[in-house]
C-alpha cells in the first residue's frame, strides 16, 4: 500500500514485489473493491509499526548511547576516524 500511495506505476510494484501481471491485478482489482476496509485496516498496521519502532527505539536507547561512546577496535582506528568525519559531514553525530 505504501508503493500505491507514492504513486508506484503497478508494473514497478509487481516487478519489485516478485509478482505476475495476474497477481498484481488481484491485488489492484481487491483494493478498489474493498478500499474502505483496506485503508482501515492500512491504518490500523502502521500505527503499530510506529509504535513497535517507538517502542524498541526507546528500549535500545541507553544501549545505543554506550555503543556510541566505544572506542575503535584495535587496528581499526584509522577507519573509524574515516567514519565519524563522514558522520559530522553528514550531519549524523
Amino acid at each position: 500500500m505504501d508503493l500505491i500511495k507514492e504513486e508506484w506505476p503497478p508494473k514497478l510494484i509487481r516487478d519489485w514485489m516478485q509478482l505476475t501481471d495476474e497477481q498484481m491485478e488481484c491485488v489492484i482489482e481487491y483494493i478498489d473493491k474493498h478500499y474502505k476496509e483496506f485503508q482501515t485496516e492500512y491504518e490500523k498496521v502502521v500505527k503499530e509499526a510506529e509504535a513497535d519502532r517507538k517502542y524498541w527505539e526507546e528500549r535500545n536507547r541507553e544501549k545505543l548511547h554506550e555503543i556510541r561512546k566505544m572506542e575503535p577496535a584495535p587496528g581499526k582506528e584509522v577507519l573509524w576516524k574515516k567514519i565519524q568525519a563522514r558522520k559530522t559531514e553528514l550531519g549524523i553525530v
